[in-house]
Parts: structure tokens; C-alpha cells; sequence
């Protein structure tokens, strides 16, 4: 009986071990994860270096900032749409875009793509 009891009591004590293990490793990877998003957030590359491509781009009147974020990821313009929606409501182009048709190249940051965007910084 004692031998038995002793068994389950090692395995128990295993159990909460590896449970404690699993819990640090998804604590720290969740960790790491936040902190990458975070970086990027503040610190996002373009998507090539100069010259880049150039790439022509509609904003059409109405749309919103998750829309005009996810068509410049889907043409390559910036690498991620939810990090562009984020840093746009952390700068001072959160009032919108205007509609029209501009030219980006994929080697802009997305401060200048929002500069553009906003009408900041005209293009000629």
C-alpha cells in the first residue's frame, strides 16, 4: 500500500512539475510575441529597401482606416495591416484619409504613407 501511495504521491509531483514547465513556456513565448508587436509597432521597417516598387494605389471616399490598411497590405505596399491601424491611431493622421489615387513605393515607412495619404505631403 505504501508503495502504491508512494507512486502516485512521485507522479503527482511530476504532473504539477511539467504542468509549471508548460505554463512558464507559454508565459514566456506570449512574452516575446508582445514584445515583437510592440517593437514593430514603434519600430516597423518598409517593406523593401530604396528604390523599391512603385505602386498605385485608390482610396475611395468613405473608407476607413482598417480598409485602406488591409488593401496596402494586400498590394504589398506595407507588411501588416493591424501594426499600420495601430500606428495611425497613435499619430496625428488618425483624422482620415482623403480619397483620390496616389502613388506609394514599398520602400516608403508608414509615417510617410500616412503623410501621403492625409494630404501632408502632396504629390506632383
Amino acid at each position: 500500500m505504501k508503495k502504491q501511495k508512494s507512486a502516485y504521491s512521485a507522479l503527482f509531483r511530476i504532473t504539477k512539475l511539467l504542468l509549471a514547465v508548460v505554463i512558464v513556456m507559454i508565459v514566456y513565448v506570449g512574452a516575446l510575441t508582445a514584445y515583437d508587436f510592440g517593437y514593430r509597432i514603434f519600430a516597423e521597417k518598409p517593406v523593401t529597401q530604396a528604390p523599391g516598387q512603385e505602386v498605385v494605389v485608390t482610396i475611395e471616399e468613405g473608407m476607413g482606416t482598417g480598409a485602406v490598411a488591409e488593401m496596402l497590405e494586400a498590394q504589398g505596399v506595407i507588411r501588416d495591416a493591424l501594426v499600420f491601424k495601430i500606428q495611425n491611431k497613435l499619430s496625428h493622421y488618425s483624422s482620415g484619409f482623403r480619397a483620390g489615387t496616389y502613388t506609394l513605393n514599398t520602400s516608403m515607412e508608414n509615417d510617410d504613407i500616412m503623410a501621403v495619404l492625409s494630404g501632408e505631403i502632396s504629390q506632383e
